[in-house]
Protein backbone atom coordinates (compact mmCIF):
# COMPACT_ATOMS: atom_id res chain seq x y z
CA UNK A 1 0.00 0.00 0.00
CA UNK A 2 1.54 3.36 -1.03
CA UNK A 3 0.37 6.93 -1.46
CA UNK A 4 -2.03 9.05 0.56
CA UNK A 5 -3.90 7.18 3.65
CA UNK A 6 -6.57 10.76 3.87
CA UNK A 7 -6.96 13.90 1.79
CA UNK A 8 -8.09 16.48 3.70
CA UNK A 9 -9.86 19.16 2.08
CA UNK A 10 -10.42 22.75 3.43
CA UNK A 11 -12.69 25.57 1.61
CA UNK A 12 -15.84 27.30 2.48
CA UNK A 13 -18.78 24.95 3.77
CA UNK A 14 -20.57 25.56 0.84
CA UNK A 15 -17.96 24.13 -1.16
CA UNK A 16 -16.75 21.46 0.75
CA UNK A 17 -20.78 20.59 0.68
CA UNK A 18 -20.90 20.68 -2.94
CA UNK A 19 -17.38 18.47 -3.44
CA UNK A 20 -18.42 16.05 -0.73
CA UNK A 21 -21.92 15.85 -3.04
CA UNK A 22 -19.63 15.35 -6.40
CA UNK A 23 -17.51 12.46 -4.79
CA UNK A 24 -20.26 10.39 -2.99
CA UNK A 25 -21.93 10.37 -6.46
CA UNK A 26 -18.90 9.59 -8.30
CA UNK A 27 -16.80 7.53 -6.04
CA UNK A 28 -19.15 6.14 -3.09
CA UNK A 29 -18.26 2.53 -3.30
CA UNK A 30 -14.68 3.92 -3.63
CA UNK A 31 -13.82 6.02 -0.84
CA UNK A 32 -15.50 7.45 2.68
CA UNK A 33 -15.70 10.90 2.22
CA UNK A 34 -16.75 12.78 5.56
CA UNK A 35 -16.81 15.67 7.47
CA UNK A 36 -15.23 16.08 10.37
CA UNK A 37 -15.63 20.51 10.24
CA UNK A 38 -17.96 21.87 7.95
CA UNK A 39 -14.84 23.64 6.35
CA UNK A 40 -12.84 20.00 6.75
CA UNK A 41 -13.66 17.32 4.19
CA UNK A 42 -11.90 14.03 4.66
CA UNK A 43 -11.77 11.53 1.91
CA UNK A 44 -10.29 7.99 2.59
CA UNK A 45 -10.63 4.47 2.09
CA UNK A 46 -14.08 3.14 2.04
CA UNK A 47 -13.14 1.31 4.87
CA UNK A 48 -11.52 3.91 6.94
CA UNK A 49 -14.15 5.17 9.84
CA UNK A 50 -14.75 6.07 12.76
CA UNK A 51 -16.95 3.19 13.60
CA UNK A 52 -15.03 0.52 11.90
CA UNK A 53 -12.46 1.26 14.40
CA UNK A 54 -14.44 1.16 17.14
CA UNK A 55 -15.89 -2.50 15.69
CA UNK A 56 -12.35 -3.32 15.46
CA UNK A 57 -11.31 -2.30 18.69
CA UNK A 58 -14.24 -3.78 20.55
CA UNK A 59 -12.91 -7.49 18.47
CA UNK A 60 -9.66 -7.15 19.07
CA UNK A 61 -10.33 -6.85 22.77
CA UNK A 62 -13.60 -8.55 23.37
CA UNK A 63 -15.47 -5.55 24.32
CA UNK A 64 -19.16 -7.06 23.70
CA UNK A 65 -21.14 -3.99 21.79
CA UNK A 66 -23.32 -3.53 24.36
CA UNK A 67 -20.11 -2.34 26.66
CA UNK A 68 -19.39 0.79 24.17
CA UNK A 69 -19.89 4.07 24.61
CA UNK A 70 -18.71 6.62 21.83
CA UNK A 71 -18.47 10.15 22.04
CA UNK A 72 -17.96 12.75 18.83
CA UNK A 73 -18.28 15.97 17.93
CA UNK A 74 -18.94 16.19 14.29
CA UNK A 75 -20.37 14.22 10.94
CA UNK A 76 -17.51 11.95 10.75
CA UNK A 77 -18.55 10.30 14.01
CA UNK A 78 -22.35 9.65 13.75
CA UNK A 79 -22.18 6.34 12.92
CA UNK A 80 -20.21 5.58 15.55
CA UNK A 81 -22.46 7.52 17.96
CA UNK A 82 -25.29 6.00 16.68
CA UNK A 83 -23.10 2.12 17.12
CA UNK A 84 -22.19 2.68 20.66
CA UNK A 85 -25.17 1.37 23.24
CA UNK A 86 -24.33 5.25 24.50
CA UNK A 87 -23.46 7.97 22.06
CA UNK A 88 -22.88 10.82 23.37
CA UNK A 89 -22.59 14.46 21.49
CA UNK A 90 -20.02 17.20 22.36
CA UNK A 91 -22.02 20.68 22.75
CA UNK A 92 -20.77 21.87 19.84
CA UNK A 93 -21.89 19.56 17.73
CA UNK A 94 -23.96 19.27 14.51
CA UNK A 95 -27.54 19.74 15.11
CA UNK A 96 -28.01 16.07 13.42
CA UNK A 97 -24.97 14.47 15.25
CA UNK A 98 -26.73 15.50 18.59
CA UNK A 99 -29.97 14.79 17.43
CA UNK A 100 -28.80 10.95 16.99
CA UNK A 101 -26.54 10.84 20.15
CA UNK A 102 -28.07 9.60 23.41
CA UNK A 103 -26.74 12.58 25.44
CA UNK A 104 -24.89 15.72 24.99
CA UNK A 105 -21.84 17.36 26.82
CA UNK A 106 -20.64 20.40 27.51
CA UNK A 107 -18.99 22.29 24.38
CA UNK A 108 -15.12 20.61 24.00
CA UNK A 109 -13.93 24.00 25.18
CA UNK A 110 -15.06 22.41 28.59
CA UNK A 111 -14.56 18.73 28.15
CA UNK A 112 -11.87 17.71 25.61
CA UNK A 113 -12.55 14.11 23.52
CA UNK A 114 -13.58 13.14 20.08
CA UNK A 115 -13.76 9.58 20.33
CA UNK A 116 -13.89 6.79 23.20
CA UNK A 117 -14.17 3.27 23.68
CA UNK A 118 -14.68 1.75 27.00
CA UNK A 119 -16.31 -1.17 29.13
CA UNK A 120 -19.27 0.55 31.21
Amino acid sequence: MTGPNKILIVSKEEVTNEIQNLLRRELADTINVSTSKPIYLEAMNINASNVNAVKFLAYRYNIKTEEIIAIGDNFNDLEMIEFAVVGIAMGNSQAAVKAAADTVTPTNNKVCGTAAISRV
